[in-house]
């Protein structure tokens, strides 16, 4: 419970506190009257609210539904009347970014969806709508133990929008044992390159969505499950993510091709050392859209590490 889970900037919670803190929303989910078979909207870019409010929905028996964070209100609306969502948390954005602003207004279409929680970067801040409350507002008087809701298998876990060629997005209902059975296999893949004797904990950044399936499952779930440090950026930035690998000893990575690109086109533009960077990489995956031949080997021989290409459908 002391190792470190998740670190955000200079913001760290080890896995005592995470817990703890998913306990918290599991009890206000249950005092809102949603458990098993519920459906609970999350919409949240890479920051530590991610998780704890991931949790702490699963926790509840209920089944987490994320939103894509550059919906608009119509797009909002219909993902939440089409999952059937009771509640829906949202992180309270940015002045380019106003991600509450836009979720209240398709919020406020949908009646069947009762309650809307705004997670603020300043924990003692009030609600920015009269009408709705905050995290803290709901947490804070909760106990951090709660008795897991036991589910089955076959039981809805997570709820992934996906477009098809045609017409609105299709909820692809992901289970307990889909999910189980796709971080263990992620988890094994990974095997091969870790050496168990270091007694190091490991280290995975991610800079993809965590409302989309490879943040969500590959990195972020796998690596809990693993017990490793989860290093969340909520953008992408070629030099924030290089100082991060340096900076966190990071051991794996997930990225799209264009990513590469870039870290590459940075390091040969700016001659960044990447000797550190090095020593620590184990497994670097693409996915997202096919490698161009060029950029794998170039990154290879760059950075030191092989780049392994995964494919996936939500």
């Amino acid at each position: 419970p002391e190792r470190e889970a998740i670190v955000w900037n200079e913001m760290r919670f080890s896995y005592g506190q995470l817990n703890g803190l998913s306990n918290r929303v599991a009890n206000a989910l249950v005092e809102m009257g949603i458990g098993r078979g519920d459906k609970v909207a999350l919409s949240c870019p890479n920051l530590p609210f991610f998780p704890i409010v991931y949790y702490g929905i699963l926790k509840a028996g209920a089944a987490v539904v994320p939103l894509n964070v550059l919906f608009k209100p119509r797009e909002v609306a219909y993902h939440l009347q089409d999952s059937d969502a009771k509640a829906v948390f949202v992180f309270e954005g940015t002045p380019e970014l106003p991600l509450a602003k836009c979720v209240k207004e398709g919020f406020d279409q949908v009646d069947s969806c009762e309650n809307l929680i705004v997670m603020t970067i300043d924990p003692t801040a009030p609600c920015m709508f009269d009408d709705c409350k905050t995290l803290t507002q709901i947490t804070y008087d909760k106990p951090e133990t709660f008795e897991t809701v036991a589910t089955k298998p076959e039981d809805t876990c997570a709820i992934l929008y996906t477009s098809g060629t045609t017409g609105q997005p299709k909820g692809a209902e992901l289970t307990h044992l889909n999910l189980v059975t796709n971080i263990t296999t992620t988890y094994g893949i990974h095997l091969p390159v870790l050496d168990f004797t270091d007694g190091k904990q490991k280290t995975v950044l991610i800079t993809l969505p965590l409302f989309h399936t490879t943040g969500q499952t590959v990195q972020m779930n796998t690596n809990m499950y693993a017990g490793n440090r989860v290093v969340l950026l909520p953008r992408f930035d070629p030099l924030t993510i290089l100082q991060t690998m340096e900076k966190e000893k990071i051991n794996f990575w997930v990225g799209v091709p264009t990513m590469y690109w870039a870290l590459l086109k940075y390091v040969e533009d700016h001659g960044f050392d990447l000797k550190t960077i090095a020593e620590n990489m184990k497994v670097c995956t693409s996915g997202g859209a096919p490698m161009p031949v060029e950029v794998m080997k170039a990154f290879e021989r760059v950075f030191g590490v092989r780049v392994l290409e995964g494919y996936g459908l939500s």
